[in-house]
């Protein structure tokens, strides 16, 4: 079994095969970048128009930034085949489709953004509260055991107590430094 190299490896073989048939068909590949999920993204351009070409095997989660742009993604979920790029390299830039989103997509994202704001609001109004009600010699003695979450764990049950109500431990460690974010560990 012939090694196919890692994912990046691939993806920048087809990126080169892309662009040496581009330019051999009058297109100045413009850059050639990587984002962070390994997806290799390639602007092409050709009579003054621009087009991306992205090779990844999962959906773009930024589409909304090429509205309106000519790009296609080279995988094999969208139909269009390395193949399929090469040939309408030859045909020029109006074989390629321009990104237009659906306005229930649109519609979705901005419900999507005012419900994480009305999340962060409520998060922020949580340990301002909570922030209220501490003693300064608590968030002192929170700053000199380490100031990060172990220290607020540990200093949890003793804050509950004397606020004789429940605190969770995210909301406690953001008020006891002021509004960091707990962030949840990966696994």
């Amino acid at each position: 079994m012939q090694d196919k190299g890692t994912r990046k490896e691939r993806e920048m073989k087809v990126a080169d095969r892309i662009e040496a048939t581009a330019e051999r068909n009058g297109w100045s590949a413009s850059k050639t970048s990587f984002a962070q999920t390994g997806s290799a993204y390639l602007t092409l351009e050709r009579g003054g128009e621009e087009v991306t070409i992205r090779i990844a095997d999962h959906a773009e989660v930024y589409l909304e930034q090429y509205e309106g742009r000519r790009m296609v993604t080279v995988d094999p979920l969208t139909g269009w085949s390395v193949e399929h790029v090469l040939e309408a390299l030859a045909e020029g830039p109006g074989a390629f489709p321009k990104v237009e989103l659906d306005p229930t997509w649109k519609k979705m994202q901005a419900e999507g953004l005012k419900e994480e704001s009305r999340r962060e609001a409520e998060r922020k109004a949580r340990w301002h509260k909570v922030r209220d009600l501490l003693l300064p010699e608590e968030i002192a003695n929170f700053k000199r055991v380490g100031g990060n979450r172990p220290a607020a764990c540990q200093m949890q049950e003793r804050i509950c107590d004397r606020l004789e109500k429940k605190v969770g431990k995210g909301t406690l460690y953001e008020a006891l430094s002021g509004g960091k974010k707990w962030q949840k560990r990966s696994r």
